[in-house]
């Protein structure tokens, strides 16, 4: 029986389920204790302070914008872009097979 070809390697699997691990134990502190909770409030505060400054700079559209909005503004746009990489990533998967195919119909095949 042949072996199936695997595109992920063990190595983005750890790095997953690393990342995955690290968000998890973030969220736990943020959202199950009481120093977290401190600190969630600590970082509105200071968000809104700095809100200001980043709209002058031209960081942010809106000064009125949460963190949480501007964080899952910036997912947004860079799942847009995972896609279209995907995409072009498709497209030229196909176009090189293509071309194999063109090539191998056009050998030579003996006499």
């Amino acid at each position: 029986m042949a072996q199936r070809k695997n595109n992920f390697s063990e190595e983005n699997f750890m790095t997953g389920f690393g990342v995955g691990l690290a968000a998890g134990a973030v969220g736990m502190f943020l959202f199950g204790t009481d120093e977290g909770t401190k600190l969630r409030k600590e970082l509105k505060d200071h968000w809104q302070e700095a809100a200001a400054d980043l709209l002058a700079e031209g960081v942010i559209e809106n000064a009125e914008q949460d963190l949480w909005g501007l964080f899952k503004d910036i997912l947004d746009k860079a799942g847009s872009e995972v896609s279209e990489h995907q995409l072009e990533s498709i497209k030229k998967s196909k176009t090189a097979t293509t071309a194999r195919k063109t090539r191998k119909k056009n050998q030579f095949k003996g006499v």
